[in-house]
């Protein structure tokens, strides 16, 4: 037998494979070849490795899979490539599916990124399997003031009443008021932190020069830090909660004792008002913003300037560290977050958001970047790869700060209508199909495209499905045909999926599914948990309360997040289809109830007006001789 030239030499390493190999040579062994090669240290080990990966079918497949989350972002986006280039969706649907119930944020993410990639019709009804869903899902009625901030435990949220002096301590579990704080107080509270234990509340005010600490417990005041010659502007604790930082128009940052309540050192150097100070996650270092689009980084044990950060265009309104200390990142209003090292000084990475950035926060894995925009987007954005995760698709009027809950699972974003909103990060509502019963149901409607009319029917029949998520995909999959079928069954659905199974059981007289079928999409909207009573809650709180600014916490109100124009369509809907229906009329239902949300959204929001105008006047008379600084 001639010899094989393409045999390798004594001495020359075997990735693996049936060959035997020759002499002297190192057998790295196939498949366990490739798991050493990728517990590796060396990027470029790992991509070969990850190349190789792929002529091993399934347990390959998996090793790429794994590699999404490995340490390297270079290793992640190979491993991503690879995947989208090369898997086919249908012949490994299981363990995809498996990967997207065990694996990490991160990684479910990317798997969903691939599977949008691959399967476009998939996009919207994977949303309810994204785990970086943003939905807003309760308001708190104010009329609020500065920052808020969340305890170290998660189970409060601390915010700032403008009017009327008042701090108040609410359950996020809840939603309801626990505590309030009232004495010594003045109006436009600017800052709030918890001290990382949660045993102390610090607080500053634009009209005072002083900062007070609170302990939570007693809700008693333990200490009145002085030294300031102008109003405050931020307060930040230490990691460890021994130190506090706090910012000034009077162009200073000064440190604090927390024991002790006396000035350490006097920070100096900003030529304009400190607006923001922020702690390193080990404490070695304080980043201060100042009006001057600057940002300085300070050595907190000695009180020396490490070195300015200069880039940002306009005003610099938030800052947020990254992983160790070692990346900063600033929100400006040049419609960019940058991204600092702070060791070096040096920018490395320019995020184009679309908007003023007006607050900037991070998740507890300090992978995700939150941001609130000038239009009053969120946004998510992935500080490794510096992609945008997930954008919410309704702007919040008037956004202003944002807090981040411990568990990186909720958003309080303080708003200018007075109110703070709620947002879950995360899964809101689960689809009621799971994922392997929804993807074979997607690839059976997408070999119906190849089946003639039969085929186009069975699609159609789909928009009237339970399961919103098939509905997502019939529409999907429907939208770019042309046949006059098609966009008849279109037009006649023409209040998107949400609403197509609602009007489908509406024309067919099957009103109680229809009620049932309300009040899911009810619950859908305003982000409330499955079981909630949604006519209770739209009966207490988004329709029916009357909105009571007086003091005391009986006269704050809760509200769902429902928009009109969503109660509107349900109205339209059950009142086109009830009007002289005999069957209506005689069942013995509560379906007057829906036919009743328009008249009464609109005099709910007639009295938030009136309410906004009572306020504007107040402030006309109340600040008619300018706005004094209290330095008391």
């Amino acid at each position: 037998m001639a010899e094989n030239q393409n045999q390798p030499k004594d001495g020359e390493a075997v990735l693996g494979g049936n060959t035997p190999e020759p002499i002297n040579s190192a057998v790295l062994g196939g498949i366990e070849g490739v798991k050493s090669r990728l517990a590796s240290g060396d990027d470029n080990q790992k991509i070969a490795a990850l190349h190789q990966a792929w002529n091993y079918g399934e347990d390959g497949i998996k090793l790429v899979l794994c590699a999404l989350k490995d340490k390297s972002l270079r290793v992640r986006k190979f491993a991503s490539t690879l995947l989208k280039e090369n898997l086919t969706i249908k012949q490994n649907l299981e363990l995809l599916l498996s990967t997207l119930k065990d694996g990490s944020g991160s990684v479910q993410y990317a798997v969903c990124s691939l599977l949008e990639a691959k399967e476009p019709a998939l996009k919207e009804a994977l949303q309810a399997y994204n785990p970086y869903q943003l939905t807003c899902f309760r308001i708190l009625d104010g009329p609020f003031s500065g920052n808020t901030a969340f305890s170290p435990d998660g189970t409060s949220l601390v915010s700032a009443l403008w009017t009327y002096s008042t701090i108040q301590l609410w359950d996020t579990g809840t939603g309801t008021l626990k505590s309030t704080f009232t004495e010594r107080l003045s109006k436009d509270i600017q800052s709030l932190a918890f001290s990382p234990d949660g045993q102390t509340l610090a607080v500053c005010s634009s009209k005072h020069s002083t900062i007070h600490l609170w302990d939570t417990a007693t809700g008693n005041l333990r200490s009145t830090l002085k030294g300031h010659s102008y109003s405050v502007n931020s307060v930040a604790f230490s990691p460890d909660g021994k130190t506090l930082a706090s910012g000034s128009n009077d162009k200073t940052i000064k440190v604090w004792d927390t024991a002790t309540g006396n000035l350490r050192s006097t920070l100096t150097g900003h030529s304009y008002s400190v607006t923001s100070v922020a702690f390193s996650p080990n404490g070695k270092t304080l980043a201060s913003v100042c009006d001057d689009k600057t940002i300085k980084l300070w050595n907190t044990a000695t009180g020396t300037l490490r070195s300015t950060l200069t880039g940002h265009s306009y005003s610099v309104n938030s800052v947020a560290f990254i992983p160790k200390g070692k990346t900063l990142a600033s929100g400006s209003n040049d419609e960019t977050i940058k991204l600092w090292d702070t060791n070096t000084g040096s920018l490395t990475r320019i995020l184009e958001v679309g908007g003023t950035v007006l607050s900037v926060v991070l998740t507890p894995d300090r992978k995700i970047l939150a941001i609130t925009r000038g239009d009053g987007i969120i946004q998510l954005w992935h500080t490794d790869t510096g992609q945008l995760i997930t954008s919410s698709t309704k702007g919040i009027e008037n956004a202003g700060p944002m807090a981040i809950s411990p568990d990186g699972k909720m958003l309080a974003i303080r708003c200018s209508d007075w109110t703070i909103k709620l947002w879950r990060i995360g899964h809101i509502h689960q689809s009621t199909l799971d994922l392997g019963e929804l993807f074979n149901r997607y690839f059976a409607l997408k070999e119906a495209l190849e089946s003639g009319q039969a085929g186009l029917d069975l699609i159609v029949s789909a928009l009237k499905d339970k399961s919103l998520q098939m509905r997502q995909i019939a529409f999907s999959l429907l939208s770019n045909l042309q046949e006059p079928s098609v966009t008849e069954a279109l037009q006649e659905y023409r209040y998107e999926p949400l609403y197509a199974r609602l009007r489908y059981l509406l024309a067919a007289e099957r009103w109680k599914e229809a009620e049932e079928e309300t009040e899911n999409i009810l619950l859908i909207l305003s982000g409330c948990e499955k079981g909630a009573d949604i006519k209770t809650i739209l009966n207490q709180h988004t329709i029916y309360k009357k909105l009571d600014y007086s003091p005391g916490p009986d006269k704050y109100s809760l509200r769902c997040k429902i928009l009109d124009q969503d109660l509107e369509i349900i109205s339209e809907l059950w009142e086109s289809y009830s009007n002289s229906r005999a069957s209506f009329s005689e069942q013995k239902l509560s379906l007057g109830f829906w036919l009743g949300c328009k008249e009464e959204i609109d005099r709910y929001f007639e009295s938030a007006r009136r309410m906004a105008r009572n306020f504007e006047e107040y402030e006309r008379e109340h600040y008619a001789g300018g706005y004094g600084i209290d330095r008391s």
